[in-house]
């Protein structure tokens, strides 16, 4: 039970590492969270740093989750936990992405979860992942809308993951990060519904205005 509880912790701690914040104190010496939609994801380092911050930042919010579900059973799980490989990584899923959700180190405020959740099932589903991401990037082909395309993509994953078999623990957590990340986008789904969401954004921005992007 040790090794489950700092394996969680450990999780919930490498989710929390702001990646997005860390940019744009590096870069531009600016608190992201006082710019565009003012989250600090991929998304909105795109929309306020640019693409290539924006590219760094998605990559490595996927290896964070990578990271935890590859190394951090390897290192904590053993048969004596009586539980199975796939129920432990997708504890450890998700607390890396309940972290960058609620990271500890901006008090709880983080990103949406998207592209950890991406990393998190390319390293345990990696063919239904590769399916759910190219219909995220049709989407946005087609609607140029990132939300949208992320809550389709989400939808789209549990589906896939029924139809390639895979184990019924990742299929609980997909249903369950659906919900989850359903739930960070409800200002988004808000605004989608409204007519109101902006769309991508296909260079980078003259100059960094504070804006409901």
């Amino acid at each position: 039970m040790i090794q489950f509880i700092a394996a969680i912790i450990i999780a919930y701690l490498i989710g929390s590492i702001p990646t997005s914040y860390i940019a744009g104190r590096v870069t531009k010496c600016i608190d992201i969270r006082q710019y565009g939609s003012g989250n600090v994801g991929a998304t909105n380092t795109l929309r306020v740093l640019g693409k290539k911050m924006g590219a760094a930042v998605l990559l490595i919010d996927m290896a964070k989750g990578a990271f935890c579900v590859i190394v951090l059973p390897a290192i904590f799980f053993s048969n004596q936990l009586h539980i199975s490989l796939p129920i432990f990584k997708s504890c450890i899923a998700a607390f890396v992405i309940l972290g960058h959700i609620w990271t500890i180190f901006l008090k709880f405020k983080g990103g949406k979860g998207v592209a950890t959740t991406c990393g998190v099932f390319l390293s345990l589903s990696t063919i239904p992942a590769i399916i759910a991401i190219l219909i995220w990037f049709l989407t946005v082909i087609i609607s140029k809308y990132v939300s949208l395309s992320s809550l389709i993509m989400m939808v789209s994953l549990p589906f896939l993951i029924l139809i390639f078999k895979q184990p019924r623990a990742y299929l609980i957590l997909s249903i369950t990060l659906c919900i989850l990340i359903s739930y960070t986008h409800r200002s988004n789904i808000k605004r989608l519904i409204y007519g109101q969401e902006n769309k991508i954004i296909k260079n980078k921005p003259k100059g960094l205005t504070k804006s409901h992007l």
